[in-house]
Parts: structure tokens; C-alpha cells; sequence
């Protein structure tokens, strides 16, 4: 198949959704997943689905203790909506997500049992950010700007 035949095989999946940065000691609060399809492995900020009868804000503290284990509070203040397309398991995501800037409320984690592509939570140095998320541009900036 062509390529242009495997894009327009690929339907949109619209996602209003919510991520936040942490950063704590010169590192930024992550997980790295592994995409199921191509195996690529990526590094995520914690955020998810806006659950029914959630706000944002608790959604990405609620996404950061499952994705993560630490418990955060959200500065609601620092909002930033973007939408942007972003490809996972072979298929084409538009999202819409509320991005905010968060901070620890102990620096102490539970365990994480999180879905089947996580690969573990990691507090990532400030330093390796672009490189870990020059895969999109979008997150890279809109994270860059919470910092």
C-alpha cells in the first residue's frame, strides 16, 4: 500500500485531554511509554482523558498519581490550550488538551500499575528535555513555556 493509501486508511480520533509539568529539582516529573505498534519508545508528561464530571485540573492530578505515583498539586492559573494531531498504535489522535504547570505535594511515589505500553515513571533532567521531545513540537514548546 502507498503511503498516501495508509494515510487515508487512518481515521481521526478526537481526544479532549490534559497534561501537566512538574518540574522538581532541575528535572521534569515523566514516564516513558511504548508505542504498540511501532515499538517506539517516547517520554511523556503525566495527562489523559478528561474523565466524566472532572475538571481538567483534576484530571492531570488525577493522570499524574496513576501515571506516576506522586501526588501534585495544579497552579490553574498557568492553562494552555493547544490542538495538535499526534500518532499512536497507528492511528492519528486530535487532541485538544489543557496543559498546566504543577508541583509536588511529597516527594514521595506509590507504586505504579498503569496501562500496558508504560514503562515506568523518571524524573527526567531539564537538560535532556528537547531531545526527548523533539518527536512533537508542539508538546516540546507548549512544556517549554511551563517551565
Amino acid at each position: 500500500m502507498t503511503k498516501l493509501g495508509e494515510i487515508l486508511l487512518m481515521v481521526a480520533i478526537n481526544r479532549i485531554r490534559t497534561s501537566v509539568v512538574v518540574v522538581h529539582n532541575n528535572a521534569i516529573l515523566g514516564f516513558t511509554g511504548e508505542d504498540p505498534y511501532s515499538g517506539k519508545n517516547y517520554f511523556f508528561i503525566p495527562g489523559g482523558k478528561i474523565e466524566a464530571g472532572e475538571t481538567p485540573s483534576q484530571a492531570a492530578i488525577r493522570e499524574t498519581l496513576e501515571e506516576t505515583g506522586y501526588n501534585i498539586e495544579i497552579d490553574v492559573e498557568s492553562e494552555k490550550v493547544e490542538n495538535y494531531d499526534f500518532k499512536w498504535n497507528d492511528q492519528i489522535y486530535t487532541c485538544q488538551t489543557r496543559f498546566f504547570r504543577g508541583y509536588l505535594q511529597s516527594t514521595k511515589a506509590r507504586t505504579v500499575d498503569d496501562a500496558s505500553y508504560h514503562r515506568g515513571g523518571v524524573w527526567l533532567p531539564l537538560s535532556e528535555l528537547d531531545e526527548a521531545l523533539s518527536y512533537h513540537r508542539t508538546i516540546q514548546r507548549v512544556v517549554k513555556d511551563l517551565l
